[in-house]
């Protein structure tokens, strides 16, 4: 009883200690910018590949695009290019 009383602090811990750290780029997106624009697109960018490669295309995309209309108004070779 009382290791897993430990055990359980030892997990909250480092659950703290490293949250921001280990934080989906979807859940970081959600939560720093408040935008359904940039929450979906980075859902869907994860779709396919990992965290760390949809934090960097999420990034160079948001770095031109921030809405909906913004996107329909490049053209797919500079989408591309972006993720």
């Amino acid at each position: 009883m009382a290791s897993e009383q430990n055990i359980s602090k030892i997990m909250d811990l480092l659950a703290n200690k490293y949250a921001s750290k280990t934080q989906l780029t979807i859940r970081r997106t959600s939560t720093e910018s408040h935008s359904p624009f940039k929450v979906l697109t980075s859902c869907l960018l994860s779709l396919r590949t990992t965290d760390a490669n949809t934090k960097r295309a999420s990034e160079r995309l948001f770095s031109v695009v921030n809405t909906f209309e913004d996107l329909i108004e490049i053209s797919i070779e500079e989408l591309e290019k972006l993720i």
